[in-house]
């Protein structure tokens, strides 16, 4: 089938987006620009797009990049896309689940970008494969739902802040940086979209041990946000051990998670897993 628009497409087959895979197609081409001119491509760039759709946004990547991946779970547009975007050399497809993709065989330790619309639906996990990939990300120009993109990029003392917040800022340096109506897709979602820009951190924050207590602490921390966080940590240390990290990082004992920056994360891990409290 040659190229078409989304509308006429499911006209055609008389069919409708999957609303189970987040189906909502990017169709503004000045949005499309203004994200490669974010991303920053040039001819050396490796790019990773996840859920290309119906390649609107592949073919200005391919246009600037050395090479694009793109991964598309849905057979129906995976075959569209095979008959419309021949003309790229530099461009591979896969027709696959992201989720399932082993990642680091398709990549190794090449320097990648990864600019996506990501399929609302499961956009948080997509985002926490990558940063647990141990891929080389360069950068991470992603569109995603807006109240996710506030919760990426929020600060203490927010209602938006939470777990996913810390965990997601633990690696990356996070950042919105426009916001996207919703008449720039076609079918419409209901809500705005925004695109955030996150760029990996210079130095790792946590060693392996260290990570792994820094996620259990992260998740329990803010498991009642209402509940002073010491209490939602009892599951994962002992009492007096907590009061001890406590104590030595200057805590009040009533603070809640949501009042904690990163830092005091780090630092609070640290303290629990170097001083074997």
């Amino acid at each position: 089938m040659k190229a078409i628009f989304p509308k006429a497409f499911y006209q055609i087959l008389q069919g409708h987006p999957k609303r189970y895979l987040g189906q909502n197609f990017l169709v503004d081409n000045n949005v499309i620009r203004k994200i490669s001119e974010t991303a920053e491509l040039s001819d050396k760039d490796l790019v990773l797009e996840i859920g290309p759709g119906f390649g609107i946004l592949t073919k200005c990547l391919a246009e600037n990049a050395a090479e694009v991946i793109a991964i598309e779970k849905d057979n129906l547009l995976f075959n569209y896309l095979k008959d419309n975007l021949l003309a790229f050399e530099n461009l591979k497809l896969l027709n696959a689940d992201f989720l399932e993709v082993d990642l680091v065989n398709i990549f190794g330790n090449n320097k990648i970008k990864v600019v996506s619309n990501l399929p609302y639906s499961v956009a948080s996990q997509i985002i926490f494969k990558l940063l647990e990939s141990g891929l080389n990300i360069e950068s991470m120009i992603l569109m995603v739902q807006k109240e996710m993109g506030e919760r990426i990029c929020s600060m203490p003392n927010n209602k938006s802040y939470g777990a996913f917040t810390v965990l997601v800022q633990s690696y990356m340096n996070t950042r919105i940086k426009f916001k996207v109506s919703p008449n720039s897709f076609w079918p419409k979602p209901n809500v705005d979209s925004v695109i955030i820009e996150l760029n990996p951190r210079e130095t790792d924050l946590l060693n392996t041990d260290e990570r792994i207590m820094f996620n259990k602490i992260v998740k329990s921390a803010f498991h009642f946000r209402r509940k002073k966080m010491i209490n939602n940590l009892k599951n994962i240390a002992d009492i007096n051990k907590l009061k001890s990290a406590y104590l030595e990082l200057g805590f009040e004992e009533n603070i809640r998670a949501e009042m904690l920056n990163l830092k005091d994360f780090v630092n609070f891990t640290k303290a629990l897993v170097n001083k074997n409290y």
